[in-house]
């Protein structure tokens, strides 16, 4: 269950955020609460997520942060210090490799960076 409420969390990560793209696939996620300024990032990737998609765990070595013309990896995070994301700003969420399956795809985004947040949802992929 989200910590998020669901009127919220469509506006965050609308029907058609999930896409297969060239590189694998993404979820674009819109900034609709405050603006988000980035301070500090853990070292890697790895301490800040936990992403499963319809039950398997990914591997967070795939993962990665989009905004701006900067892309965070899980070795190379210190490029999105200092940048602050406007309410309406997309960030995007990138796992390289394997595309995703047409039809529904349920998620579980658990951000540890956010007192353990999770945000479950399920999107279609066209």
């Amino acid at each position: 269950m989200s910590a998020i409420p669901k009127y919220i969390l469509k506006r965050m990560i609308e029907a058609d955020a999930v896409k297969n793209t060239s590189f694998g696939w993404a979820i674009t996620i819109k900034n609709v609460i405050s603006p988000l300024t980035v301070d500090e990032v853990p070292k890697n990737l790895l301490e800040l997520f936990k992403v499963t998609v319809d039950g398997k765990v990914l591997d967070n070595k795939k993962l990665s942060l989009f905004y701006d013309g900067k892309e965070a990896t899980h070795d190379n995070t210190n490029v999105i210090i200092g940048i602050t994301v406007p309410v309406g700003a997309v960030i995007e969420f990138r796992c390289k490799g394997e595309k995703l399956s047409k039809g529904m795809h349920s998620f579980k985004l658990e951000i540890a960076a956010r007192n353990d947040l999770s945000i479950d949802f399920e999107r279609e992929v066209k």
